[in-house]
């Protein structure tokens, strides 16, 4: 393979993608070079820009780092009242950060980075930034310019082709597992990117060969070089990278769930129905499971999809979202639009903005009934276009036909599939009307009798455990009824 091969975006964004297993193992497999300017000097920054170098390491390739020294003002006017070589102080700035290797992470890959310079893999070179009167910058200087602080990768294959990276990549471990971090991406071999990608290997040879007039760039101190090497343990084993490689939910992929042969045979029922129907299922049989693989087929046969959940109660959507994260999803983003959620319709527009222009293939909302008929929600499927397929799955789909619900509805869905135990809402003729208008018929059926004698091959048991039931009509069976009755139209 080349990065040729790869499936690469234009645009990466840590708060829609895995930049890890989305981005730089993916590239980094195929590279036998990495050349990078990061940011500053510590060892968390340094395992951070170390990120997916397995696969570099495992291809014999070389890596090239450029990085600053987290200097303060007090660090600063030291260097300055020394009058001498800036790098003896900068040796101790430098060093008192690699003493804090609690984390593993940072621990692991900055091992790995000690194990390539001891084997000529990695050369580091330090950049000290000048203002305008001459004066070493801050680290808080530095950032607030924006010049350094922007990072540059580039990365080169066995082919000769190049892919370079620039934007707002955050070197800490908390910037990297907590904030959001942005970046574009150019290929050489694409026309349009081309200059793109030689404007970045300039920046990179300009601070290299210490050509910029603002910026000068030393060797690392030997001493630095030694501590790093040092470090690394004699039994190190580089391929301990790849317990950090392995994606969390990965296991649970590879043990997809396996939907039952009720489950498939319902779902294959609402396919053959033109993707319409109610499923009834008895409670505890499976029907959650039985709608995100329904979902799973359409993502697999359509690209650009809105798939709105739509559960009764808002404790339920957490419950939903669980379920989709041990089921496997490819999807985007998953947004839970709920009143408890200030930033739902915010995120929503975004995220669907992102889908129109092409960005991301499928974003997933999980809402409550009363969410779903709002004006917001509204506004926000009403914009959509013919060419995104729009999915809705109604989890206790007989609370949807109720008056204010029934009359409020989205109407724009290509997709629908009903999901309830008792679908039929009782003494209300006009919304068991309306419910099998908008959803379809029942397609499929897994009744109480089904759940109580049908064995579960998980288990060995039956789906549910099988029990007498007493009829019992009470002194206020009427009152039931008449509360019943006002609540359908409500």
């Amino acid at each position: 393979m080349s990065f040729k091969d790869l499936f690469l975006k234009r645009n990466y964004s840590s708060d829609i993608d895995d930049l890890l297993f989305d981005f730089y193992i993916p590239v980094l497999n195929e590279s036998i070079g990495y050349f990078r300017i990061s940011g500053f000097f510590t060892s968390e920054s340094l395992a951070i820009a170390a990120r997916g170098i397995l696969g570099l390491v495992k291809n014999g390739g070389y890596m090239k780092l450029i990085v600053s020294p987290k200097l303060n003002y007090e660090d600063v006017e030291t260097i300055i009242d020394a009058s001498q070589d800036p790098t003896k102080y900068i040796h101790y700035a430098i060093e008192k950060d690699l003493e804090n290797l609690e984390n593993e992470f940072v621990r692991d890959h900055l091992f790995a980075l000690g194990w390539m310079i001891a084997n000529n893999k990695l050369d580091i070179k330090i950049a000290l930034m000048y203002n305008q009167d001459g004066k070493i910058m801050t680290s808080d200087e530095i950032i607030n310019s924006g010049i350094f602080h922007q990072k540059v990768g580039i990365f080169t294959d066995r082919e000769g082709n190049i892919i370079t990276f620039s934007g707002s990549v955050n070197e800490t471990l908390l910037g990297w597992q907590k904030n959001v971090e942005e970046f574009k991406v150019f290929r050489s071999w694409i026309d349009v990117e081309s200059e793109y990608v030689k404007e970045d290997i300039k920046k990179f040879e300009r601070y290299w060969y210490n050509m910029s007039s603002n910026i000068k760039v030393m060797d690392v101190p030997e001493a630095i070089r030694q501590k790093i090497i040092k470090i690394v343990p004699k039994d190190f084993d580089i391929n301990v990278l790849n317990r950090w490689y392995v994606k969390e939910g990965i296991n649970k992929r590879i043990k997809k769930i396996n939907l039952f042969e009720h489950q498939i045979k319902a779902i294959e029922s609402w396919e053959s129905n033109n993707y319409k129907g109610i499923i009834s299922m008895a409670t505890g049989t499976g029907k959650t499971y039985t709608a995100i693989g329904a979902i799973d087929r359409i993502l697999k046969k359509n690209k650009k999809n809105l798939i709105v959940i739509s559960v009764p109660y808002s404790h339920l959507i957490d419950q939903w979202s669980n379920s989709i994260e041990k089921f496997g999803l490819d999807l985007s983003f998953i947004i839970k639009c709920f009143s408890e959620n200030s930033k739902w319709y915010s995120d929503l527009k975004k995220y669907v903005r992102k889908l129109l222009i092409g960005q991301i293939n499928n974003v997933l909302a999980i809402t409550t009934h009363n969410t779903l008929i709002s004006d917001k929600m509204k506004e926000i499927l009403y914009g959509l276009r013919d060419d995104i397929n729009t999915i809705l799955v109604a989890d206790e789909v007989h609370g949807i036909g109720s008056l204010k619900r029934r009359e409020n509805l989205p109407n724009i869905f290509r997709y629908r599939l009903g999901l309830s135990a008792t679908p039929k809402r009782m003494y209300d003729s006009f919304g068991n009307k309306f419910l099998k208008e908008y959803f379809g018929e029942i397609v499929f059926e897994f009744t109480l009798c089904d759940a109580i004698y049908k064995v579960n091959p998980l288990t060995y048991n039956t789906f549910l455990t099988p029990y007498y039931y007493y009829p019992y009509r009470s002194r206020t069976y009427k009152k039931i009824i008449q509360k019943t009755l006002l609540k359908n139209v409500q």
